[in-house]
This record gives C-alpha cells, sequence and structure tokens, in this order.
C-alpha cells in the first residue's frame, strides 16, 4: 500500500518488494536455466566428473546478476560455477538463509556464507557482511565431502542493477511509479515481454502529465556499504549514490536494504521530464565512486494536439537493419522535423513528404512499434513490424578512424555473411541464434596496406538486429616481417649434438620489430597457420594509438600494443616481446602480459549434442603470463618462449579507474545519437539522449588530464570529430581508486552552426558619456546573406560578462536576425573623468586624448556557449580647439 502523506522513498519502500520477489524468481530461474549446463562443457580434456577429496577444477564465483568477477562485495549475491559442488539440486526455502543446503557448505575467508541455491555445477550464495575488501578464498564442501576452492576480489562497494533478463544488459528489473498532483499513485513495470524474441524489452515510458511525477524503482545488489553521512535515515545512503541516465546524473531519493529480501537493495529516484521523447537510453548506477553495469530504459514523446499519422509500413514483416523503409501517413515536410524510432532507436530519414517518409531501419533494432515525433505530438504505428534475425556493426581503421569497406563478414563455418559498405557498415543476415562466432575476413578485400582478420564472440537473440557494442578497429597489417616454420635456420645445417652445442652458446634467433617493439624467435621454430600451412611470414606491427578491435580489460592501458599477424599461428618453441616501457612500469617490476584470445572452441569439449563449446574468453584480452622490468627502466621483456600464438599482445599493471559519463549535443541542444566516444581503450555509442558511459577508464596519474575523443561520420562521408580533456575525480574505494568524471560542458557537434566570437580591439569617442560599438559574433555557416543563428526556444541569445570592464560598465544590446559579418551591439559607459594619456603628437593642438580598458564575455544560445574572448576598448577624441582670444578694443567704439 501507498501512503499519501508520506515522502517518496517511504511510499515506494513500502510498496515494490512483492512484485520484486516475483522478478527475483525469474532471475534465478534464468540463472539455473542457461548456467547449469554450462560449467560441465568447461570441464579440461580428460578431467572425469567422478568425486574427489579436493577437486581438481576450481570454483568460479562471479556476480549473479552480471557474471563478472569485478562486481563483487559483502552482502552482495554472488553464483559460483564449477563441478561435484553439491551432490543435488536444493534452492533456501524461506529466510533467514541457511548456510547448509543438500549438505552443501560454503566459505569465504573460513566464515560460513548463506546459501540461495545449491546445485552440482552452481551455488548462488550472499557473501558474509564481515568480508573485509581484497583477496577472499572461497572453500565449497559438498555433501560427499568433496572440497572446491577458489578465490575472489571483493570490493566494497559493486553496483549491480538488477536486469528482467538475467546477465545484467537490457531493461532493468524494476517499476515506474507515477504520482499525481492530489498523491494519487500508480505503479507499472519497467520492462514488457516482446513474444517475437521472447525476451523482456524496455516499455516505452508515456511523459508525466501535468502536476504529475514519475519515479524510478530500482533493484540494486553490491550497494550496503555506501555509506549514510547525512545523518538523515529516510533517505538510506542516497547522498552517496547517483543515477546517470542519458548521459544525466542524478541524485536518487532514496538508497536501503529491500525489506525482507537477503542481499537486495533498492533505490528510488525522481525521472526528469527532459528525458522524454528520446527513446532509448543508458542507465547506470554509482556508488562510492563505482560503476554498475549498463541497462537500458525508452522514454516516449507526449502525444500532443496533432501528432503525426502512420497508417502504414513497408515492409512490415522481416524488417533487415539498414535495408530502407517507407512511411506513410500524415507528417511534416522537413526532415529535420520528423523524428523516427523503432523500438526506440533513432532511424535515418532518407526523404520526408507530407503523406510519406523514407527512412533507413537502424542497427540494433527489434520486433516492435514505430513511432514518428514532431514538435505536435508522436504517432505509434498501428501494428509492430517484425524483424530478420541479423548481426550488423561497423568496421573501421585505426588510421583517423576511416571506413573499412569490401570486408567480409560471416558466421564462422557457415555461408551466412556480409560485405562491409562505404561507411564501414555490415549485416550478417539470419545468423544462429545463442552462442555465435562472427569472422572479419580482411582476406577478400584489395585494401593496401592489408588488414589481418579477426574472430569475435557474440550473443545473437532471434528476431532482432543484434548490433555490435562498439565500432570494430582494425590495424593495418605494416610493420617489420620474418619467416617462420619450413626447415629454415641456420641451425638446422648441424647435427644434433653440434647443433645443441651451439645453441647452448649463442641461441640461434632472429628478429622482427616495429616502432621499438620486437618479436624475438628461434631460428628453428616450428610454425602451423591456420589454413594448415607449415611456414610463412609473421608480421609485427605496433597498433596506432592503442586502438584496439575491442576494449581493453577494465581499469588497463597500455600505450605500447603490438599486432602479430596473422593471428592464430602456433609456434614451437614460443618467442619473446620486448616494448619500450613508455607507460613508466617501476624498474625490476613484473606485469601482466595481456593476449586477445583468437582460440574459438575449447580444444575437446563438446555439449550435450556432441557439438564445440565456444571459448568463452574468444576475442577478449586475458591474462596469458607476465614480463618483467629491465633493471634500467628502459624495457618490458616477457620470458623468452612466451608467445605461443600470434595476436595481440601489451604489457601492463592494474591502474585506478573511473567512470566517465556525459553528453554528445549540437548547438541547439539536440542529442548526437550513434557517436562514437572514447579514451584509453575503451569505446562506446552514444545513446537517445546523446548520453554515452565508459566505464572503467585507467588514470596513470594523480591529476592527469585524460582525452576523450568523440566522433561520427557524416552523410558526405567525412569525419567529424570533437575532442576534450577531463580531470578525473577519484574517491578511495577497496581495490585501488575510482571514482566517476562527468564531461562538462558537453561535447558538442556542428560547431560550424553554432555561434562564434573573436577578439576584437574598437575604438570611438564617447558621446553624451557612452560608447557603442558591433562585437564580432557570427557562425562558421556559409551561406550567402542574412540568416537565423541557432537558437534553442527561439530565445535570444545571452551574452555573459567573465570579466567586467575596469573603469566603465557595459551593456550588450540583443539581436536574433544577423547578418555573418554585421554582430550585435554593446554601449560603454566609462567612468567620469577617465582619462589617462594621448595619442600621437605630444599634445599640442589636435592631438587626441586616449584612454584604455578591455572586458572579457562569451556567448551563450541556451545550450552551448563559445570561448571566452577579449574585446580592448580605446576611447580616442579628438583635443578641442582652444577659442579665440578677444583683442583689446581701444579708441573710438569701445565701451
Amino acid at each position: 500500500m501507498f501512503y499519501p502523506d508520506a515522502t517518496p522513498h517511504q511510499r515506494f519502500r513500502n510498496r515494490s518488494v512483492a512484485v520484486q520477489a516475483g522478478l527475483l524468481l525469474l532471475t534465478f530461474l534464468g540463472l539455473t536455466g542457461s548456467w547449469l549446463i554450462r560449467p560441465s562443457a568447461l570441464l579440461p580434456a580428460g578431467v572425469a566428473a567422478v568425486p574427489f577429496a579436493v577437486n581438481p577444477v576450481p570454483v568460479t564465483t562471479v556476480s549473479a546478476f552480471t557474471f563478472e568477477q569485478t562486481a563483487i562485495a559483502p552482502q552482495s549475491i554472488v553464483a559460483g560455477f564449477g563441478t561435484m559442488l553439491a551432490t543435488g539440486t536444493e534452492a533456501a526455502p524461506s529466510q533467514p538463509l541457511p548456510t547448509t543446503l543438500a549438505g552443501t557448505t560454503v566459505q569465504v575467508n573460513g566464515v560460513a556464507a548463506p546459501l540461495l541455491l545449491v546445485s552440482p555445477n552452481q551455488i548462488n550464495y550472499l557473501i558474509p557482511a564481515e568480508t573485509a575488501p581484497g583477496t577472499a578464498s572461497v572453500v565449497v564442501t559438498s555433501g560427499d565431502g568433496t572440497v572446491s576452492n577458489g578465490t575472489i576480489q571483493v570490493r566494497a562497494v559493486a553496483p549491480v542493477i538488477i536486469t528482467a533478463n538475467s546477465g545484467g544488459s537490457g531493461v532493468p528489473n524494476g517499476q515506474v511509479i507515477r504520482v499525481a498532483a492530489n498523491g494519487a499513485q500508480t505503479s507499472d513495470s519497467l520492462a514488457q515481454l516482446n513474444p517475437a524474441t521472447g525476451s523482456f524489452v524496455p516499455k516505452s515510458l508515456a511523459p508525466p502529465a501535468p502536476g504529475e511525477s514519475l519515479f524510478a524503482v530500482l533493484f540494486l545488489s553490491g550497494t550496503r556499504r555506501i555509506p549514510d553521512t547525512d545523518g538523515n535515515a529516510g533517505n538510506g545512503s542516497a547522498e552517496n549514490a547517483r543515477v546517470i541516465i542519458g548521459g544525466l546524473e542524478i541524485a536518487p531519493v532514496f538508497l536501503g536494504p529491500a525489506p525482507g529480501q537477503a542481499g537486495l537493495e533498492q533505490m528510488n529516484v525522481e525521472i526528469p521530464r527532459s528525458l522524454f521523447g528520446h527513446g532509448l537510453v543508458n542507465l547506470l548506477v554509482t556508488g562510492s565512486g563505482t560503476g554498475s553495469n549498463l541497462t537500458e530504459v525508452e522514454f516516449a514523446a507526449p502525444a500532443g494536439n496533432a501528432p503525426p499519422m502512420i497508417t502504414g509500413v513497408s515492409p512490415v514483416t522481416n524488417v533487415l537493419a539498414g535495408q530502407p523503409m517507407t512511411l506513410n501517413g500524415q507528417f511534416v515536410v522537413s526532415p529535420q522535423e520528423n523524428t523516427v524510432r523503432i523500438t526506440g532507436i533513432q532511424a535515418r530519414i532518407l526523404s520526408s513528404a507530407l503523406n510519406q517518409l523514407t527512412i533507413l531501419a537502424p542497427f540494433g533494432l527489434q520486433s516492435g512499434q514505430v513511432r514518428v515525433t514532431t514538435l505536435n505530438g508522436e504517432g505509434v504505428s498501428p501494428s509492430p513490424i517484425t524483424v530478420r534475425t541479423s548481426e550488423s556493426g561497423f568496421l573501421e581503421s585505426t588510421i583517423n578512424h576511416q571506413p573499412l569497406q569490401g570486408l567480409t563478414v560471416r558466421q564462422l563455418n557457415t555461408a551466412r555473411n556480409g560485405r562491409s559498405a562505404a561507411d564501414g557498415s555490415f549485416v550478417v543476415a539470419d545468423v544462429s541464434t545463442g552462442g555465435v562466432i562472427i569472422q572479419v575476413d580482411a582476406s577478400t578485400s584489395p585494401l593496401s596496406p592489408p588488414y589481418p582478420s579477426l574472430l569475435l564472440k557474440t550473443t545473437v537473440t532471434a528476431s532482432r538486429d543484434n548490433a555490435y557494442g562498439r565500432p570494430i578497429t582494425l590495424q593495418p597489417i605494416t610493420g617489420q616481417s620474418l619467416s617462420v616454420g619450413g626447415g629454415e635456420g641456420k641451425a638446422r645445417i648441424f647435427s644434433n649434438a653440434a647443433r645443441l652445442h651451439a645453441e647452448a652458446a649463442v641461441p640461434a634467433t632472429k628478429r622482427a620489430q616495429d616502432q621499438g617493439i620486437i618479436l624475438e624467435v628461434a631460428d628453428n621454430v616450428q610454425a602451423l597457420f591456420p589454413n594448415g600451412a607449415r611456414a610463412g611470414a609473421l608480421t609485427v606491427t605496433k597498433v596506432v594509438e592503442s586502438r584496439t578491435p575491442v576494449n581493453l580489460p577494465p581499469g588497463v592501458f597500455s600505450s605500447e600494443i603490438v599486432q602479430i599477424t596473422p593471428f592464430r599461428v602456433s609456434l614451437s618453441p614460443g618467442g619473446k616481446l620486448i616494448f619500450p616501457n613508455t607507460d613508466k612500469l617501476p624498474a625490476g617490476s613484473k606485469a601482466r602480459l595481456y593476449k586477445l584470445d583468437q582460440t574459438p572452441y575449447i580444444p575437446g569439449a563438446t555439449d550435450a549434442h556432441g557439438n564445440p563449446v565456444i571459448n568463452p574468453t574468444l576475442g577478449t584480452f586475458i591474462i596469458a603470463g607476465e614480463a618483467t622490468v629491465s633493471s634500467d627502466g628502459l624495457t618490458v621483456e616477457t620470458a623468452p618462449d612466451a608467445i605461443t600464438e600470434s595476436s595481440m599482445y601489451f604489457v601492463a599493471a592494474s591502474r585506478a579507474s573511473t567512470t566517465i559519463v556525459g553528453r554528445a549535443i549540437d548547438c541547439e541542444c539536440d542529442p548526437a545519437t550513434r557517436i562514437v566516444v572514447r579514451a584509453r581503450g575503451e569505446q562506446v555509442y552514444t545513446d537517445g539522449n546523446g548520453g554515452f558511459v565508459l566505464r572503467a577508464v585507467p588514470v596513470l596519474n594523480p591529476g592527469e588530464q585524460i582525452q576523450v575523443e568523440a566522433s561520427f561520420l557524416r552523410d558526405d562521408q567525412l569525419l567529424d570529430s570533437v575532442t576534450t580533456s577531463v580531470i578525473p575525480q577519484l574517491s578511495s574505494v577497496s581495490l585501488g581508486t575510482s571514482g566517476v568524471t562527468l564531461v562538462k560542458p558537453n561535447i558538442v557537434f556542428k560547431r560550424e552552426q553554432c555561434p562564434v566570437n573573436y577578439d576584437q580591439v574598437v575604438q570611438g569617442c564617447p558621446v553624451s558619456n557612452q560608447f557603442t560599438f558591433r562585437l564580432m559574433v557570427s557562425a562558421r555557416y556559409q551561406l550567402s546573406g542574412p540568416f537565423m543563428l541557432p537558437d534553442p526556444g527561439d530565445s535570444q541569445l545571452q551574452y555573459i560578462l567573465v570579466r567586467a570592464p575596469l573603469n566603465g560598465t557595459l551593456r550588450f544590446g540583443k539581436g536574433r536576425i544577423y547578418d555573418p559579418e554585421v554582430g550585435p551591439y554593446a554601449t560603454y559607459f566609462p567612468r567620469l573623468k577617465f582619462s589617462t594619456g594621448f595619442g600621437s603628437g605630444s599634445g599640442g593642438s589636435g592631438s587626441s586624448p586616449v584612454t584604455e580598458d578591455s572586458f572579457i564575455y562569451k556567448v551563450s544560445n541556451g545550450c552551448y556557449e563559445t570561448d571566452p574572448v577579449v574585446v580592448r576598448i580605446r576611447l580616442q577624441c579628438p583635443t578641442p580647439k582652444p577659442s579665440p582670444t578677444p583683442t583689446p578694443c581701444h579708441g573710438y567704439g569701445c565701451y
């Protein structure tokens, strides 16, 4: 029940638990249904599932809601995967949670953990409240005495948003509460089931009515340690948490334990009206500087008084991402005044007329409604469209992010494929559902220099376009090559004894290098190429600006990343890599060696149907060993035999990290969607509100500036790019330092249409103690004749005085229609008797007194602000000529 006289957090706290309990059960069913089979398929080859006193297979613990090893905190719900963890399956019957189920117990640092579910391959349990941040041991004892061991990294705070589909992505498992002006309250779910895909999707939220407020109720885990520091028990620990929705930072009204639910917290946050009408946007929770998983919510526009009307959509079935679509109905002629979204994702408008719109089906769309929004409201298609299952993405080069055309992208070992277009986009239609391996095959392209071929892993949902979450960036093959295999090498001319003696004295090696990164292999190295060849060439290329095909691991960055191509060439014995120590790792220290995993399947593992099991780390950077910094601190070297397979490699140490959030907009405040935002190895697309979240950007030095780059491919195929600098705002938490850094001001695109001003010098003579002059304010927009300067809300430009004149006052004149060569007016009022010097000359007749002053100003159109500029004022008036001296009068006629 709701209580009208209660505060928002009290009302929602009393109401939402019952709904949450049902959805939470669905979450656990999803976990047990989809993950119980997988760990058994991950058994190392030759390991039989028979009881052991000590299980050789370790137990791996991850967040139960995101499956991330980095999202574990005291009193959070986690899932442990392994083998022989229990002799049967049993769930906790009630609260409080037991510490023994089916004879199985779990201890974390020697403390019994509360259990929610046990089964032979999976255990869901609660991290004990007293667990200290840092490395912790996990010991699982089964009912038959089998002991499984593991370790975890515990953070003081690790926010996790529980999602409707489990797994940590998609729509949150929560509610929206509407509070009318009279206190009446209604509730609805944030999620709805899409019958075409069989999964939960965001429900399009209608904007609030006049006087109505909207609150989202979210369910979290891992936030119990967020402190309550304001002394207000009514809002819990909300003062130390934030919600990022569409790039906007919002303070929640409540955060605290969900009543009656172990390991779960509830957060209530009011939804800003400015988000409505922007479709699908990201939602993230931060607590004590640590960011959660990314989720999605959808915001509809007001229906309006005269909304556009959609009478028909063609095609309406089997729609493929990237194909043209026709909408019939009643619209606005100007394309800029129509916004088309399909299931919350904005589509590009190719042409518009009063009764027809032609659009491109957007990447990432799924079966559902089509919406058209104008200034008069929003119209919805009479029936949903159905979408063809596909995988899509964009291919780009590390060289200036130029699109790569003509590469083949396919589902591995199938005939399902597509080729990248002029803008780098590709679509592979009718791919299989579930886990899928995508191959980017550059051998089909005539590009020069050539590019490598790449394997990536993705999860495909039916009846939607499964868009890859960031551009796939490929490094051209430009470095030095060396030959491997094929019986080559000087060492092979010796007898075995002579060869061993020679190698013991001076090992026979050969090298290839690029920009200081060296690959060293034995002269007699054996090689096996993916096509079965036993001999060939390897090329060593440094990756430009560390722009890799996939994101680097959280909190990890290296300035020296090498690409050894072709990928997946086996080397025996392994080789050695030597890197310049550009990132200044401490002399003599150890650092981790990371490798881009290109192994498609787990060797020897098959599922219940006899199919090979996809390698879960395929297409990600994994730890492949360690390297040592030289005693002089100049280089970092791996072991001589560390490189057993060609791929991408780098060496790095774990760093503090920051979550960077913000918005990309144009100077009229309209969101810039599908913009690519990058910082230190992480890339994301902006959402429907122009918002972006880079979750774990490494911080190399305290107080440093991090470059954030944003770019998009325009219709004319020219790349528009904006770069800004941010200084991380870090807060001390366990396992290093992290924080949330907001990009302020917003990243602004299409600056050629934004107001600009210039440094200038003006001079004149005050008349009636004032002096009026024009300011040099215009826009970089090449049109002949006057034009309307972009100005949101149809308001006048604002002139902001950064520093006032020192010897006078100032008044800005405000006009709205400008010629590019004619700016607005400013009037300067000098102080009385303000005169400090003279112009040229010695002050004689005709000389001019000169007074100098200055001020600094900037211009805003309500969204975008120009840079501050200086205006120097020279007051110069002609010196008045002296009056003629009267001639004395003598004689007749004088009086």
